[in-house]
């Protein structure tokens, strides 16, 4: 209100108010001159206002990205820290992932050593009718336990309880089929399941005595190899049944015609079961 009076008693006196337009007129000059001046000076800041703004816009845009390319590589590291905790020894996968490398247990294995265990009273009591039982499920499985000779092993023991009435009413027949299964497994099990069968039939304990069987069964012990690495005997015991088996060849094979010779030189097993198919 004070500059609005002061203003006011100015433009309502005559005198006052010429010597007012007197000196807006030269000092309008004056103040354009400034003007002037202020823009000359002002034009190199105004020329460099672009330049900032697009320097601004760059820090901006490389602040952005650092950010981003921060957050990313701060993601991988948490990504690979729980990658890293859950395969440690105390993550929750831990178990699993060891477990891959750790010697599982072979189950057939065990379960063959368990029915042995039955069977001979090692560590526990004897139990013929659950060795039975076990050696029976390992015989009958049709799975990677063959591979290993489990069956064949199983299958010869079912023999030789039946052989000898085992905890079973004494039955060469059924004793002759076991062992005939075991010795399809002869590369692992070895020449006895062959040799007992060749037995069977020399001594007719099967009803009649068969110099013909008996000759390819011996046949066929004698000409199991030895596999060091499956074979669960002993060289010694293979070297004895084998010699067994020869001695006994060369006797039946005395005793046969030329017709029955050449007949007995076919393999007893099945086909494509036989050592050499």
């Amino acid at each position: 209100m004070t500059a609005i009076n002061r203003a006011y008693a100015i433009l309502s006196d005559p005198i006052r108010r010429k010597a007012y337009d007197a000196w807006l007129a030269t000092g309008s000059a004056t103040v354009r001159r400034a003007r002037r001046a202020a823009r000359t000076a002002e034009a190199p800041v105004r020329a460099i206002k672009p330049a900032l703004n697009k320097t601004r816009a760059a820090v901006a845009e490389r602040a952005h990205l650092t950010l981003a390319s921060s957050l990313s590589v701060l993601v991988a590291i948490l990504v690979m820290i729980a990658m890293i905790y859950e395969l440690s020894p105390s993550g929750p996968a831990a178990e699993t992932s060891l477990n891959i490398f750790k010697e599982s247990p072979d189950p057939g294995l065990q379960r063959l050593n368990k029915a042995e265990a039955l069977l001979t009273g090692n560590g526990g009591p004897k139990n013929f009718l659950q060795a039975k039982a076990e050696f029976e499920a390992i015989a009958n499985t049709k799975d990677h336990f063959g591979g290993k000779g489990y069956r064949g092993r199983a299958a010869q023991r079912l023999g030789e309880m039946y052989a000898a009435g085992l905890g079973v009413p004494k039955d060469t027949r059924k004793a002759e089929e076991w062992l005939r299964t075991a010795a399809e497994y002869a590369r692992v099990v070895g020449p006895a399941p062959a040799l007992a069968v060749a037995q069977y039939f020399e001594e007719g304990t099967n009803g009649a005595r068969d110099p013909v069987e008996a000759y390819r069964w011996y046949n066929l012990a004698a000409g199991i190899p030895f596999d060091l690495d499956k074979a669960v005997l002993t060289r010694d015991a293979y070297t004895r049944m084998i010699g067994l088996a020869k001695k006994k060849r060369e006797e039946f094979g005395a005793m046969l015609t030329t017709e029955q010779l050449n007949s007995a030189q076919l393999s007893p097993l099945p086909p494509c079961r036989s050592l050499n198919c």
